[in-house]
């Protein structure tokens, strides 16, 4: 297939629509106008590779989504409508608003922050009891792990009231931030998916979004994956201190799931 400018245009529309942006808001973000960015979508204007890079960064995808001439599974089925977040999509929900109901407060927790903290608990509680909490997949991508598919999980849960998104500067920048409606189902959680979940809360919700993606970098997991391609939950027995939590004892797993 071969690349024009308005395939171009129609995945930068698709992707600005996945983060639910306006146009007003992503040529907010780049310093341009509106008119000009609208023109870039519908491929009547030619966009520079500055530009092209500042929207990549803004929507938190690789440059090569925009610029592949094949488009690849991961994708397609982020376009996908009908694509999933997790394999329990209630527990998906509990986590998200549980960790909004303590997070949403915060001026630094914005989307970048809070799909870091999704990932370091989901990971945290595979390294530590070789079994999955939301079931999430995730990416490497230049700024960190991201979770696939979990910007149309999110405009479900707004649809269904249960989360609203807000826009604002913060900082110089532009930030997405998620405020809860909804109560999370507390029973759908165990205590030792609590545990993990109440320490990620309390080790990274105060940091910035540039102190958790670097945190990120230099966990195993994120570190041995490559760029663009889906993160192996295995590589998180791989880690050493300061980023593992260790793992259970055999005795310890099989008296938690025996209460």
């Amino acid at each position: 297939m071969r690349l024009t400018k308005k395939i171009l245009g129609h995945r930068i529309t698709v992707f600005r629509k996945m983060k639910g942006l306006s146009q007003e808001d992503l040529a907010y973000g780049m310093e341009l106008s509106r008119s000009a960015l609208a023109r870039i979508e519908t491929g009547h204007r030619t966009i520079s590779a500055l530009e092209l890079d500042s929207i990549a960064r803004i929507l938190g995808f690789p440059l090569e989504e925009f610029l592949s001439t094949d488009v690849g599974e991961d994708t397609a089925s982020a376009l996908d409508p009908t694509a999933t977040a997790s394999s329990n999509p209630a527990k998906l929900r509990t986590v998200l608003l549980y960790l909004l109901e303590h997070c949403a407060g915060k001026p630094n927790v914005g989307e970048t922050v809070l799909y870091k903290m999704l990932y370091f608990l989901d990971f945290n509680y595979y390294e530590r009891y070789q079994e999955f909490l939301t079931g999430m997949k995730y990416r490497k991508l230049p700024y960190g792990p991201v979770p696939l598919f979990i910007d149309q999980f999110i405009n479900g849960l707004i649809e269904m009231k249960d989360v609203q998104r807000v826009k604002c500067r913060y900082q110089g920048f532009l930030q997405r931030r998620y405020l809860p409606l909804g109560r999370p189902d507390m029973a759908l959680l165990t205590p030792r998916e609590k545990d993990i979940i109440d320490n990620v809360i309390t080790e990274f919700a105060d940091m910035s979004a540039t102190g958790i993606s670097d945190w990120s970098h230099r966990d195993v997991p994120w570190a041995r994956s490559t760029m663009g391609q889906e993160i192996d939950y295995a590589l998180a027995l791989c880690r050493q201190p300061p980023h593992s939590v260790g793992r259970a004892s055999p005795d310890h797993v099989i008296d938690l799931n025996t209460e």
